[in-house]
């Protein structure tokens, strides 16, 4: 019996033990799939991949920060572009970045001229975040130090306009010399010259004169060449026959290269008759006060081809106008006052009466300006006044109410 309870005990005790030991059956793994049911699974599990890669990649995207202020800043505000060729363009990229703590908001882009073009890429920045401004400024027809500025407009609380700069020198292929050329006073019938010098300042440059125009035409120009392709003079003359008084034209000088800009020059001459009047017209301006407007100019007549001569008499259009001649060692003044600068003047003439054979007499016109304009006076705002509307009070209010 003894024997019989302790095989019991021994079998409970292992059932026990196996019990515990015991462990779920493996799973057969599954057949490996073929075909286009295998590219499926493993396509989505790429994608699968690809999509946790798309959520962090868009949780990056910029978003409005709250707190803090804006700052912009850019690390090269000014953009030495140094000596460039007047037919050429200067292309910057100003880089602009947000270092505030809080959404920058770009605005609007002014330059100082319109030669300059400015471009801004991106309109908000978060803190951190950078942006460009695209400048392109055209040197055509400039010469020197040239000095832009950019304006840009945004929220940064303290400076609510950045400025950017473009600085350099414009220069060009070719010297001019002289800009201006001036004759002087013509006091005879001689031929005078003077000329205009054109050379190329870069070693590699080559250039041909295709014309030079004066639209003068009582003068004349030739070309001359000093040295082929790298120096070249143009000759300005009268012609024999030129009429009295003031010149003044423009030589246009154009390279055989039509992608260049023409050359220009000032040309100025006086011609001269037997005397001049200096100044050559009475020009007067209404004053625009009230009242009789009087005025006075003094005329001063110097000997012109004519080296003797006298004045004889003085004549206006205008009886009310007082006239006094003064006789120096080579000239004369004609000091006239109480000249009334009225409409009716304007066009006429003083003559001045001389003793020279063939010019008996020399006209100086009379031209009366417009009167300045009368400052414009700011009209105050009208106030309006609106009636107050009636108030009840809250007992007649509450009376109201409790009205059955």
């Amino acid at each position: 019996m003894k024997r019989a309870t302790a095989t019991v005990v021994c079998l409970v005790a292992l059932g026990l033990l196996a019990g515990c030991n015991v462990a779920p059956a493996p799973q057969q793994p599954a057949a490996p799939s073929t075909g286009a049911g295998a590219q499926a699974t493993q396509g989505e599990s790429a994608s699968a991949k690809t999509s946790g890669v798309a959520k962090i990649a868009t949780a990056s995207v910029k978003t409005t920060v709250t707190g803090g202020a804006p700052k912009v800043f850019s690390p090269e505000p000014v953009f030495e572009f140094g000596i460039v060729d007047n037919e050429e363009k200067v292309v910057h990229d100003f880089i602009i970045k947000n270092i505030g703590s809080a959404l920058l908001e770009l605005g609007q882009v002014k330059s100082s001229c319109g030669c300059t073009v400015a471009k801004l890429k991106d309109k908000t920045l978060a803190p951190g975040e950078e942006t460009r401004v695209t400048a392109t400024l055209s040197l055509k027809g400039k010469l020197g130090k040239i000095s832009k500025v950019i304006t840009l407009e945004s929220n940064d609380p303290e400076t609510a306009s950045y400025q950017l700069q473009l600085r350099g020198t414009a220069t060009t292929a070719f010297t001019v010399e002289p800009r201006i050329l001036q004759f002087g006073r013509i006091v005879d019938d001689e031929i005078h010259r003077s000329t205009v010098t054109v050379r190329t300042t870069q070693a590699k440059t080559r250039f041909n004169i295709a014309s030079a125009e004066l639209n003068l035409p009582e003068f004349e120009t030739e070309i001359k060449e000093i040295e082929a392709g790298k120096h070249y003079e143009i000759i300005v003359s009268n012609k024999e026959s030129l009429k009295e008084g003031n010149k003044f034209g423009q030589l246009v000088i154009k390279m055989d290269n039509a992608k260049r800009t023409p050359l220009r020059v000032a040309v100025t001459a006086s011609v001269v008759g037997p005397v001049y009047v200096v100044p050559s017209q009475v020009t007067l301006r209404p004053s625009g006060g009230g009242g009789a407007d009087m005025q006075s100019v003094v005329l001063h007549v110097y000997p012109g081809r004519t080296q003797d001569f006298a004045i004889t008499e003085v004549i206006t259009p205008s009886d009310e106008i007082v006239v006094k001649l003064q006789q120096r060692p080579k000239s004369f003044d004609v000091a006239l006052s109480n000249i009334p600068v009225t409409a009716s003047l304007d066009g006429k003439f003083i003559l001045l009466k001389t003793d020279i054979p063939g010019k008996p007499e020399v006209k100086v016109p009379i031209r009366i300006l417009a009167p300045p304009r009368a400052a414009s006076v700011k009209r105050p705002t009208p106030v309006v006044t609106r009636p107050t509307p009636p108030v009840r009070s809250a007992a007649k209010a509450a009376v109201t109410q409790n009205i059955p």
